[in-house]
């Protein structure tokens, strides 16, 4: 299934902003990690990929696509395009992604801040994740010159085995992961939907502060009905694109489908549409 252009409708209501407690993150450390994930959850064989980045230190860590990672100097070159007349984004810099938050971690605190756009809209999910409960393994194998470690744990409905290395003493991982003595090099769930992998990790010449921008507080139900509605819009303007007269159906592998099924679909299928934002917030799947 081809993955949907995001069309967006305005909210009918206006949502107000709010201003956030400017929290400074200091990071120390740029690591890029590759991810691969399975487009289409019905043929894992079939897979897409991505950079994403981390940056991380002794207290903080901070979570990012490579739009959100690149962003001054992607917007640097789009004000250099725009006295010419042609935007181009992507050589501009920018790149799709299925990674859609900015996460915030505070290690001493053990709390986890989510930032992310919904509808064009910005939101700060308040997120009541306890910290994630590591079990040790005996497993240990070589990766990328280091001696690395396994753990497991459970993380929204999915079991994750990660391989971390007490060389680099940092207690930080991809996405939401964090709290093993060392980094995480190699984290993939055991369905083998998403693989992260080192790829790249440097020391900062100086240290860089990163700030939750600001947006509005949801809890992580509203977090899913958003994401719902959003869906439900994007899924609206298909239909009236490819709807034949007098039908509220469209053809998806030769079979007439309804909206609701078209939903269900699109979820299930993953890349077409923020696959791991659902997972994650435990949006029911079947």
């Amino acid at each position: 299934m081809r993955f949907l252009k995001n069309t967006w409708l305005l909210l009918i209501c206006v949502l107000p902003v709010v201003t956030l407690a400017q929290e400074g993150y200091i990071t120390e450390y740029e690591v890029q990690y590759e991810v691969t994930y399975s487009i289409d959850s019905l043929n894992l064989n079939q897979k897409t990929e991505e950079t994403v980045y981390l940056f991380s230190g002794k207290s903080y860590g901070v979570f990012l696509n490579h739009n959100e990672a690149n962003k001054e100097a992607i917007e640097a070159a789009l004000d250099k395009m725009r006295s010419s007349g042609r935007m181009d984004y992507v050589k501009a810099g920018w790149r799709e992604t299925n990674f859609r938050k900015n996460i915030y971690k505070d290690f001493s605190e053990n709390k986890v801040a989510i930032w992310m756009e919904i509808m064009d809209q910005p939101f700060r999910v308040k997120n009541p994740i306890m910290p994630l409960k590591w079990e040790m393994q005996e497993d240990s194998k070589e990766f990328m010159n280091y001696t690395v470690h396994k753990a497991t744990t459970i993380y929204a409905g999915r079991d994750y085995e990660a391989w971390f290395t007490l060389e680099i003493p940092i207690n930080d991982g991809p996405y939401i992961f964090y709290g093993l003595p060392g980094l995480i090099v190699e984290l993939y769930d055991t369905e083998n939907h998403y693989h992260f992998k080192l790829k790249s990790i440097e020391k900062l010449e100086e240290t860089k502060t990163w700030i939750i921008p600001e947006g509005k507080a949801i809890d992580r139900a509203e977090e899913a009905t958003l994401l719902s509605k959003e869906l439900d819009a994007i899924i609206a303007d298909v239909m009236r694109m490819f709807a034949g007269p007098g039908e509220i159906t469209v053809q998806v592998d030769g079979k007439a489908v309804n909206a609701s099924e078209y939903k269900r679909i699109i979820i299930k299928d993953g890349g077409s549409y923020r696959r791991f934002d659902y997972d994650c917030t435990g949006t029911d799947l079947n």
